[in-house]
């Protein structure tokens, strides 16, 4: 993963050297150092980001030096030379039949002409390209597309044809047999070329991923859209679920520069997560919210404060959606065991209760009693819903759910005053459901604009439209430490990223209830 960073480096080598003959370059990295602690409060806030009139990024420095590199810097230099050295000579290549000089000079050639460049396909990146373009980039030229009509002269009606592409959690190894075959779409593949060397192990008596990849394959090929489901195998975990259901949801962020003093490069800041309880009855609660944007503060330890208070209402099954609540919750129990906070014993105690430990973890082994269940692993193993494309994805789940599901879809056609609902963040008449031009709306784009009603002669500081992703939540959140944003741009953000977390558990809500329809 660092192979195109460090061929960057040393083809910036190559044009100073080129340009100055009489200059030795010695090349670095300077990277973030996850060892040392910021002394400095604020230190990220100290550079801005900024779209220049050109839209070419810009970044404003708050601060010109610091007084103590030492102790205040968070970076560290580290020398490449020896690697760099190695890419100049050719053992390690960006194009396997090209030397590095010939590289540039073959890549320069054809720039300047304009020319295909005419290299061979390699499926691993061939599914990664960047010049695909999608329904709403229709105006715009597809590189993806110009690539394969010369590479492997394809017509318009050969890209409908589902391909390898789109199968879930295909190995390298795999891509990379299918790349050496030239062999691309599905109708075109047996299904014992995807079996693996080694059967991965899995969390749940269900499908193995191989078993998914080739029910994947086959749906995708018949074109049948109908959802698989294990019934009995999901009938029997979900009985074992106990009432009522509690279902959380955490928004995070982890940046290179540290917010506040005492903290490290790429620590862990827990500042949101939204609590959705539904009881045996049907009953759905909105029942607790935390959020904390105030600028400079570490929100870590109060954020888990206030989850173990939500989640001791009950002794009901708790549940996250993919394994990033675990996560981020091994994380904070370091913090908490290396802090000096006064309740410090029972915040530990309450993490281990409700999470299990990651391999690397500094503690000896656990999984609490209450360990969270990941609604994503129930899906994984028991249900597979051609509508997602072999996504396990929250976001593409849901919509499959939608188009799928006669109980979910009827449920939330109707206004949330009609439902057995409450909402911390939605009014009475707000309706999930609803379609333009026959196709449900995306229920993250409906969250709408942060500020629709914006006064053009108040200069925004955030350069955020919408929050409907976690990258632009943990975007929102590092704007928001902004001491120069205003407070009425900070809350307007707050009521945007509130609205999205509550989204995220109401959706996992939403897929438990098409589930419960499928075993009832």
């Amino acid at each position: 993963e660092w192979k195109f960073y460090l061929f960057d480096v040393a083809f910036q080598k190559y044009v100073i050297e080129k340009s100055f003959p009489v200059f030795k370059v010695t090349p670095y990295l300077m990277l973030a150092n996850k060892k040392k602690t910021s002394s400095i409060n604020g230190l990220n806030q100290l550079f801005r980001v900024t779209k220049k009139s050109d839209n070419r990024t810009g970044v404003t420095t708050k601060i010109s030096k610091l007084n103590n590199i030492e102790e205040e810097s968070v970076l560290s230099k580290v020398d490449i030379s020896k690697i760099i050295y190695k890419i100049e000579l050719g053992e390690h290549r960006i194009l396997k039949d090209y030397e590095f000089e010939d590289a540039i000079q073959s890549l320069s050639k054809a720039y300047q002409d304009d020319h295909f460049f005419d290299y061979d396909l390699n499926f691993q990146s061939c599914k990664e390209c960047e010049f695909k373009t999608t329904e709403e980039e229709s105006h715009l030229k597809s590189g993806f597309k110009n690539c394969f009509s010369k590479k492997l002269n394809w017509k318009e009606d050969d890209f409908d044809a589902p391909t390898i592409f789109e199968i879930s959690k295909l190995h390298h190894t795999k891509t990379k047999y299918f790349s050496d075959k030239l062999t691309l779409k599905l109708e075109n593949t047996e299904d014992e070329e995807f079996s693996p060397k080694n059967e991965s192990s899995q969390v749940l008596d269900g499908w193995s991923l191989y078993e998914r990849q080739i029910i994947q394959k086959n749906k995708a090929i018949e074109k049948d859209t109908e959802p698989l489901v294990l019934k009995e195998k999901l009938k029997e975990e979900m009985d074992s679920w106990k009432f009522p259901l509690n279902f959380i949801d955490f928004e995070t962020s982890m940046v290179a520069l540290p917010f506040y003093a005492g903290q490290k490069p790429y620590e862990q800041v827990a500042f949101q997560f939204s609590h959705h309880i539904y009881y045996k009855d049907g009953t759905i609660e909105h029942a607790k919210e935390y959020i904390n944007l105030t600028p400079g503060e570490s929100p870590n330890f109060d954020f888990i404060r206030a989850l173990k208070k939500s989640l001791e209402q009950n002794e009901g099954s708790i549940f996250m959606f993919s394994n990033h609540e675990n996560t981020v919750l091994n994380q904070i129990l370091e913090q908490v065991y290396y802090s000096s906070i006064p309740d410090k014993a029972e915040l530990f105690v309450f993490i281990q209760q409700i999470t299990k430990s990651k391999k690397s973890s500094e503690f000896p082994d656990w999984e609490g009693y209450r360990c969270m269940i990941d609604l994503c692993e129930i899906i994984k193993a028991y249900y597979y819903n051609p509508h997602t494309k072999g996504s396990n994805s929250i976001k593409d789940v849901l919509p499959a759910v939608f188009k799928t599901s006669a109980f979910v879809i009827d449920k939330y056609s109707k206004p949330l005053k009609d439902l057995n609902i409450t909402s911390k963040n939605f009014d009475n008449n707000k309706i999930w459901l609803t379609k333009d031009n026959g196709k449900v709306v995306d229920l993250y784009k409906s969250l709408g604009k942060i500020h629709e009603d914006h006064d053009e002669t108040v200069t925004l500081i955030g350069e955020l439209d919408e929050i409907n992703n976690g990258g632009a939540a943990l975007t929102a959140y590092g704007r928001c430490q902004y001491t120069d944003m205003s407070d009425a741009e900070r809350k307007k953000i707050q009521n945007a990223l509130l609205k999205y977390c509550e989204l995220d558990t109401l959706a996992m809500v939403m897929i438990y209830e098409h589930l419960n329809e499928i075993i009832k």
